[in-house]
């Protein structure tokens, strides 16, 4: 199925949505990377942020 522009917005509802995503993994990051420099372990970050432990990892951005 092809993607339909959203015709007053200029973009289609696939760029938007990757555009979110985009923004909450890069929002994730920097929670995730925070905390580990704070000190908390990865098995804490982990169980409070809801992700796999192999999830979490330093963002090689920092």
């Amino acid at each position: 199925m092809p993607a339909l522009p959203i015709p007053a917005l200029g973009f289609t509802i696939q760029d938007r949505a990757a555009k979110q995503s985009t923004a909450a993994r890069t929002a994730a990051a920097a929670v995730i990377t925070s905390m580990l420099e704070l000190g908390t372990p990865k098995v804490e970050v982990a169980d409070r942020l809801g992700l796999a432990l192999r999830d979490v990892k330093k963002s090689s951005a920092a």
